[in-house]
C-alpha cells in the first residue's frame, strides 16, 4: 500500500481515458495529408500517451520543422472531434470518487492542455480535479515540466505527491520532478509488472480497482 500521499497526479491517455481510436485516426489524417509512409496499427498506437513531434521524429527522417508543422496538423483535426473518440476505463468514476474524498487529485498530460480540459469536462470527469494541465501550444513542455506545473499549485510536499501513469514517460517524469510513482498496465504504455519495474516506483495496478487497492 502507498503511504503518506496527500496528493495524486493522473496521466491522461492510457490512465483516466482510453483515448486510442481518436489518437490514431488523427494521425492517419496527418500522415496522409503530409504525405509520409503509413504506418503500422502498432506505430500508430505507438503515439498514444508520448509527445506526438517526439514520435514523429523517432519514426521518420524528418526536420525538426517538419515535424512541428506535421504535429500542428495533427492536433488541428484531433481538436474538431475526434478527441472526444475516447472511453473512460471501467469503474474510473468510482475510483476518482472515492480518492477525491481523501486526496487532492490533478491531471498532467502531454495534450494541449485546452484540448484535455475539454475532452476531461466532455467525459464528466474534470470535476473531480482541482487542476488540470497539458502542453503548451508549441509543445516544448517536457513530462516533468507539466508535473512540476501542477506541483507549484498542489501545495504539497513533493514525499507527499504520487504520479500516476501507464508509460515510461510518465515514470521518468515522476522521478524527475522528484515525486513518487504508480504504474498502471491497463493502458498503452505498460504491459505488464516487469515493465512498469524497470522504473523506480511505488506501486502496481492493473485495474481501476487495484489503484483503490493500493491507496485505501
Amino acid at each position: 500500500m502507498v503511504k503518506d500521499i496527500k496528493a495524486i497526479i493522473f496521466d491522461l491517455d492510457g490512465t483516466l481515458l482510453d483515448t486510442g481510436e481518436g489518437v490514431v485516426k488523427s494521425l492517419e489524417y496527418t500522415v496522409e495529408k503530409m504525405g509520409f509512409e503509413p504506418l503500422t496499427r502498432a506505430r500508430l498506437e505507438s503515439f498514444v500517451g508520448p509527445p506526438i513531434k517526439k514520435r514523429l521524429l523517432e519514426l521518420y527522417d524528418m526536420s525538426a520543422e517538419t515535424a512541428d508543422r506535421a504535429t500542428q496538423v495533427f492536433r488541428t483535426r484531433y481538436g474538431e472531434g475526434d478527441i472526444f473518440l475516447a472511453k473512460k476505463y471501467e469503474g474510473m468514476d468510482s475510483c476518482l470518487a472515492a480518492l477525491k474524498a481523501r486526496y487532492k487529485l490533478a491531471v498532467a498530460t502531454y495534450k494541449r492542455e485546452d484540448q484535455a480540459i475539454k475532452l476531461l469536462e466532455k467525459q464528466g470527469l474534470a470535476k473531480y480535479f482541482d487542476i488540470m494541465h497539458g502542453s503548451d501550444t508549441a509543445a516544448t513542455m517536457t513530462k516533468a515540466d507539466i508535473i512540476r506545473l501542477v506541483i507549484s499549485e498542489l501545495g504539497c510536499p513533493l514525499n507527499n505527491i504520487l504520479m500516476i501513469g501507464d508509460s515510461d514517460n510518465d515514470a521518468l517524469g515522476a522521478e524527475n520532478a522528484g515525486i513518487s510513482f504508480l504504474g498502471v498496465t491497463y493502458g498503452y504504455g505498460f504491459k505488464c509488472a516487469d515493465d512498469v519495474n524497470k522504473f523506480k516506483n511505488a506501486g502496481i495496478a492493473d485495474s481501476c480497482k487495484a489503484i483503490l487497492e493500493e491507496l485505501l
